[in-house]
């Protein structure tokens, strides 16, 4: 009779373990944190990448109130910081390349379409210093306008 309830007991255990398991798998963890301002520029490419492949992240959006404060944290005292599993990873390009690698969209074994893939990542890279270059300032230059038209 004891044994009966011994096994009965595990085999409920069992169950329930599998069970929970199985909510668990489909449920999906954070693949990481992403710090970045509460503002467009580098970490927007990061972020589009993530939302592009439906990954969970935390999207931590740090003020530039607190960003004095905060800067020491991360590596090279800059932003956009990738984190994931304890480590930090900045520049924004380099954290493209290891999430496009992670995801299976940067070619591993083909160097050519991998040039093509860095020449798009370098272009927006480009595009994004000029725009933020651009936008801070109030009186654009009439050649600066133009070139701006010209490019967008």
């Amino acid at each position: 009779m004891y044994h009966s309830h011994v096994s009965h007991t595990r085999t409920l255990a069992w169950r329930e373990w599998v069970s929970s398991s199985v909510e668990d798998s489909n449920v999906e963890r954070n693949l990481g944190v992403l710090h970045y301002f509460h503002a467009l520029g580098r970490g927007e490419q990061i972020r589009l990448l993530l939302q592009k492949f439906n990954k969970n992240f935390e999207d931590r959006r740090i003020s530039f109130d607190d960003w004095s404060e905060l800067k020491p944290r991360f590596p090279g005292q800059q932003l956009p910081c990738w984190e994931e599993n304890g480590l930090y990873m900045n520049e924004s390009t380099a954290v493209l390349r290891y999430l496009g690698k992670k995801f299976g969209c940067y070619p591993l074994n083909n160097l050519s379409m991998a040039c093509r893939v860095d020449e798009v990542v370098e272009f927006l890279d480009g595009f994004i210093t000029f725009f933020m270059m651009t936008s801070e300032q109030k009186d654009m230059s009439q050649e600066t306008q133009a070139l701006w038209r010209e490019n967008v």
